[in-house]
């Protein structure tokens, strides 16, 4: 690896980064470069169908799913492993003492909720922020999600079951902005080669990574949104949208798969 000439834009040191990450026979992080693009967008535009078509009228329950990421680089792969648990563990707590305030009462799902959105805040960031930077992005993570999915989603009324723009979309949002502000040299060793140099990470709150950060998730979501809004005018054209409210009202399980998903629902 060299330092780049100081003529090289941000734009170029972080291309030249994810090249050299990529062709390497081992990566730097885990799972860091992805996450703008896959959670901040798949949350977000997975609401951009609903408001391009009538909403459903059968409320679908409330599923879950935890990911993670294999460690790679040794001594980068168990920071972002430490930071990755110490940020769901956090969120996991925070959500449901949010409802516990709130609404009296905290809740298995609050719980299962919030290390969801702690993985998701977290995974830009696990190897780029401290243990300390990791846990302040679990407060956050089990706080911002939660007021979307509690409040904002109430306001809106957006059709999104399974909660995915208020954990996915905000909260890789979250993830984008929040590794800007804690992206520390003492967690990446990497950074002192490629953005030091170059005056982008100083080690502060508000170091100019932050504003390539908000540049990056500014780009995503105006690329999704059009990609997303083009591709689904298309499928509505051709196919629709949704179901027929027959279809809905007796059951995608049985009507779309063949199988039911919930034994003993016919006799309720």
């Amino acid at each position: 690896m060299h330092t780049p000439p100081p003529h090289v834009s941000a734009f170029q040191i972080i291309r030249e980064q994810l090249t050299a990450a990529l062709a390497a026979p081992k990566c730097y992080s885990c799972g860091c470069f992805q996450q703008t693009v896959a959670a901040l967008t798949s949350g977000g535009q997975e609401d951009l169908a609903p408001l391009l078509d009538e909403a459903r009228t059968v409320f679908q329950p409330k599923q879950y799913d935890c990911l993670g990421c294999p460690v790679c680089y040794p001594a980068i792969a168990a920071n972002a492993f430490t930071t990755t648990t110490l940020a769901t563990a956090v969120a996991s707590f925070v959500w449901p003492m949010a409802e516990w305030i709130f609404r009296g009462k905290p809740s298995v799902l609050g719980f299962c909720s919030g290390a969801v959105a702690g993985l998701v805040v977290i995974t830009p960031a696990c190897g780029f922020v401290t243990p300390k930077g990791a846990m302040a992005i679990g407060v956050v993570a089990g706080l911002i999600p939660w007021f979307f999915c509690y409040k904002v989603k109430g306001w809106f009324g957006y059709d999104d079951a399974l909660d995915t723009f208020g954990v996915h979309a905000i909260g890789g949002t979250l993830g984008a902005f929040m590794t800007g502000m804690l992206a520390r040299t003492a967690a990446n060793g990497n950074l002192k080669t490629f953005l030091v140099p170059q005056k982008i990470v100083t080690d502060s709150r508000f170091q100019p990574l932050v504003f390539e950060q908000i540049k990056a998730i500014l780009l995503t979501l105006v690329l999704a949104t059009v990609g997303t809004a083009i591709i689904a005018f298309l499928v509505k054209a051709v196919i629709g949208l949704r179901p027929s409210e027959e279809v809905e009202q007796a059951g995608l399980d049985l009507n779309e798969h063949g199988e039911e998903g919930y034994h003993g629902a016919g006799q309720l």
